[in-house]
């Protein structure tokens, strides 16, 4: 979706939604400030092929952090202002992450037609949207959802051709790693099944590619029934008031009250826990006084040898660098 947006339109676009809204935002909000940084990122995005460089005219910049909100709201104003009103009856449901759609049709007896909201979605600057026609199950991002007798049923999806390439057991992370992303995995699988055999199933499935990984049974063991069980315990999450379940307060200490120590991860360096020793014994006091009440030790990870051997850059064989390529013919002196 990004390269089909126009920069004029795309632009203009954007300015009318943020003037619309400029009701909503806070007091002082620096709003022409930010038209005018969000136009000179979308009118200055050069980029670099081979020994030339580029003014992009076409498309959004998309070396920029802006990029996904810009083309979203790009789209969004067609979405408010045409095809939630024009189509409201037959939309049970609509929602769109940046260029995915996805949404409940109902049809009706009124004059309005699938055809004819297939039209208005293609109708708007030059985007193009590949549709799927009307079903009772589709996968959606990483999600199969399926309609049965009147209920919505979800399921995780994973791609036929997914190589599961997570981690190997000789990669140098940090031990909490494997932890973390068994809980982060499981976590997914637990919101996005409504059956609880289809989360059982992944999980299965998580622990057989991790094993082909060579992970040790008793550790994915060990990890995952207690993913499983933290899952199944009652969170303490925290309610508007600021207090937990339990009724102890949520807040978490403000980081400028915490010493922050980055070092790259070695598993024949230092332990964190020895660290945090060293700590205590000849720096808390120090610290202390000055208000920094903790420290945390992270962890960073060091290139991998695909970082360090394939760093890829353009072939330019002479008489036909990228400077010469879009150039006519005669203007080429006689290069072809």
């Amino acid at each position: 979706m990004y390269t089909n947006i126009s920069t004029d339109h795309g632009i203009a676009t954007v300015n009318s939604w943020l003037d619309d809204i400029k009701d909503q935002l806070p007091e002082n909000f620096p709003l022409e400030p930010l038209k005018i940084a969000l136009e000179t990122v979308m009118r200055n995005n050069v980029f670099e092929f081979g020994n030339t460089r580029y003014l992009q005219l076409m498309g959004t910049a998309m070396g920029t952090s802006s990029a996904c909100m810009y083309a979203t709201i790009y789209y969004a104003m067609h979405e408010i202002k045409t095809l939630l009103p024009n189509f409201q009856p037959n939309l049970l449901f609509l929602r769109r992450y940046i260029d995915d759609i996805f949404g409940i049709w109902v049809p009706t007896d009124s004059s309005i037609t699938w055809a004819s909201f297939k039209h208005s979605l293609n109708n708007f600057g030059i985007l193009r949207w590949d549709i799927s026609e009307l079903t009772y199950s589709l996968d959606y991002l990483d999600i199969e959802i399926t309609i049965t007798d009147g209920r919505i049923i979800t399921k995780t999806f994973q791609k036929e051709m997914n190589l599961y390439q997570y981690l190997p057991p000789h990669s140098a992370h940090p031990p909490s790693m494997l932890r973390g992303m068994i809980y982060s995995l499981m976590k997914s699988y637990y919101h996005q099944n409504t059956l609880h055999a289809d989360y059982k199933a992944t999980v299965i499935r998580l622990y057989q590619h991790l094993l082909a990984r060579g992970w040790r049974k008793d550790t994915l063991k060990k990890y995952i029934l207690d993913s499983n069980t933290k899952l199944h315990t009652v969170p303490s999450a925290g309610h508007q008031d600021g207090t937990s379940l339990t009724g102890n307060p949520t807040h978490k200490p403000s980081t400028r009250d915490m010493l922050f120590f980055h070092l790259p991860y070695h598993p024949n360096d230092i332990p964190r826990r020895r660290i945090q020793q060293l700590y205590q014994q000849h720096c808390h006091e120090a610290f202390t006084s000055i208000g920094i009440n903790s420290l945390t030790v992270a962890f960073s990870r060091h290139k991998n040898l695909r970082e360090h051997l394939t760093q890829a850059r353009l072939h330019q064989a002479p008489g036909r660098e990228a400077h010469i390529f879009y150039i006519p013919h005669d203007q080429t002196h006689g290069v072809p």
